[in-house]
């Protein structure tokens, strides 16, 4: 959205403990495709985006903070329970491979809606679809490799990687480099350290 001069690339999320991350990443090992056919996230890059900003001007990094934080601290901690594999927009003609959200699904998607509307003032827009929380996994490459993508996913499909209790969410900033986007925490916002906390719920 910058129109000129300095800008980062940012987005809020709620990052993983080290555990979960591992876990993932063994996940990927485990589906055994190559990277000709998919590119995998880096265990260390996962995250469960809730907003994608942009580049972001400089001169607005700290409002988009500050109305991050707001938001957290209206909003109560929950759990997230990360289980089943699945591909966007269909395992049929995948792009993008995913684990699910199982458990705190509403509480994620409130906490977007929450974070768009702070946000919108600023001149973010949310994004017309719906709001579905995943943690992606990795983008395919090869899609004449269909078949044995859709095989992977399949056997995987019922797989349960763990829960992680949300207490935070995290503005990040992203610098793409050759070898893969560096992710960098600009801001961390506890969630419900505010006066009267309390989940945010609503549309």
């Amino acid at each position: 959205m910058a129109a000129g001069g300095a800008a980062v690339r940012a987005f809020v999320a709620i990052d993983l403990p080290a555990p979960i991350k591992e876990a993932l990443g063994q996940l990927q090992a485990g589906l055994d495709l190559p990277p000709e056919i998919i590119r995998w996230v880096r265990p260390e890059n996962l995250h469960l985006t809730l907003q994608f900003l942009g580049e972001v001007p400089e001169a607005k990094v700290a409002a988009v903070g500050t109305a991050v934080e707001e938001v957290a601290h209206r909003a109560d901690p929950f759990v997230v329970d990360l289980a089943r594999l699945g591909a966007f927009p269909t395992l049929g003609a995948p792009r993008v491979v995913w684990v699910g959200v199982e458990r705190g699904a509403e509480e994620a998607e409130a906490l977007a809606r929450a974070l768009g509307r702070a946000l919108r003032p600023l001149g973010f827009k949310p994004e017309d679809r719906a709001f579905r929380p995943h943690l992606t996994l990795g983008r395919v490459r090869a899609a004449h490799a269909r078949e044995r993508l859709m095989r992977a996913v399949e056997q995987a499909r019922d797989v349960t990687v763990g829960e992680v209790r949300v207490d935070r969410v995290v503005l990040f900033r992203s610098d793409l480099r050759p070898t893969g986007p560096i992710y960098a925490k600009l801001r961390e916002c506890p969630l419900g350290t505010g006066a009267g906390a309390a989940a945010p719920h609503g549309g």
